[in-house]
């Protein structure tokens, strides 16, 4: 899958973005701050993790702030602490800084 550069609304933050899954009618965005030491390949493992959550529509890091996560994901199939669950690993410290 490829990844495509766009900038979130209202914001000057660009973001390499890889869809998860289909936008749906109920949509809640999370934004997580995912501290970790070898920046590519964990974002590509937390994402891959992200992508076979049931319930996450949309997960991208920020180019600028590579520590930023920010998760579409509807709240009738996910709950955020199933999400911090994908995020976390041994070497990231994760937690939700808005909704």
């Amino acid at each position: 899958m490829t990844a495509t550069a766009k900038m979130i609304p209202s914001t000057n933050i660009v973001v390499d973005e890889l869809p998860v899954h289909d936008v749906p009618e109920v949509r809640c965005i999370a934004i997580i701050w995912a501290r970790h030491a070898s920046q590519q390949n964990v974002n590509h493992r937390i994402l891959d993790d992200l992508r076979e959550t049931n319930g996450v529509q949309r997960a991208v890091f920020s180019r600028e702030k590579p520590d930023l996560l920010v998760v579409d994901y509807d709240p009738r199939h996910v709950r955020i602490a199933a999400i911090l669950d994908a995020v976390n690993r041994p070497g990231v410290s994760a937690m939700v800084v808005g909704c």
